[in-house]
């Protein structure tokens, strides 16, 4: 069975800022992603916007431009997406970077520019097909391990000789929404990390 993706995008130029006109076609064509245009995609952000989710909840994967959507609704679609076990990209121009959750749903906050790339459609089709196993190969392709390992060692590291009590509780707790995505290699970073290493 084919995963449903919905693609919320209330500014269509913006696709036109980051892909080619062939790109734009070919993402359009796919059949297994809905981009509502115009007056349906406005209809889609009223209805989350007024917290109404029936239609929404046959779609797998739901990527939707933050700034179109209230906080409230943001916060009630994470807890449609929880319910239904969907997936949830948040995308906007303002956020500067990427962050990632995964502890009640996978939930991946990005750039324009790191949504609209020539990763864009290869994602989708892995994701359609049942192949993806993280949010974060949209951003790191098949490294997307080793990335999220690299950076639990930094932060590790510069948590171990933090000595502000405050900025320590706020490296932990990023240790820790790291962590959710590589439960099962955090016992031994150091030996996950050689191990992808040695198989590049």
């Amino acid at each position: 069975m084919t995963n449903k993706i919905l693609l919320i995008e209330d500014r269509p130029g913006r696709q036109a800022q980051f892909l080619s006109d062939q790109e734009i076609i070919n993402l359009h064509n796919l059949e297994f992603v809905e981009i509502p245009l115009k007056d349906k995609c406005i209809e889609w952000i009223v209805y989350i916007n007024s917290h109404e989710f029936e239609n929404i909840e046959e779609y797998d994967l739901i990527i939707v431009h933050k700034s179109s959507l209230k906080s409230d609704s943001i916060k009630s679609l994470g807890l449609v997406c929880k319910k239904t076990n969907a997936k949830l990209i948040l995308f906007s121009g303002g956020l500067s970077q990427v962050t990632y959750q995964s502890k009640d749903f996978q939930c991946l906050s990005i750039n324009s520019s790191v949504l609209y790339t020539d990763k864009l459609i290869g994602f989708l089709k892995t994701y359609s097909n049942g192949k993806t196993a993280s949010l974060l190969e949209l951003v790191y392709g098949e490294k997307w391990k080793l990335e999220i390992l690299l950076r639990c060692r930094q932060i590790q590291t510069r948590c171990d000789a933090e000595s502000n009590i405050e900025l320590k509780i706020k490296l932990e707790d990023e240790l820790s929404i790291l962590k959710q995505s590589i439960e099962n290699e955090v016992q031994n970073i150091d030996n996950e990390i050689n191990k992808i290493f040695l198989s590049l």
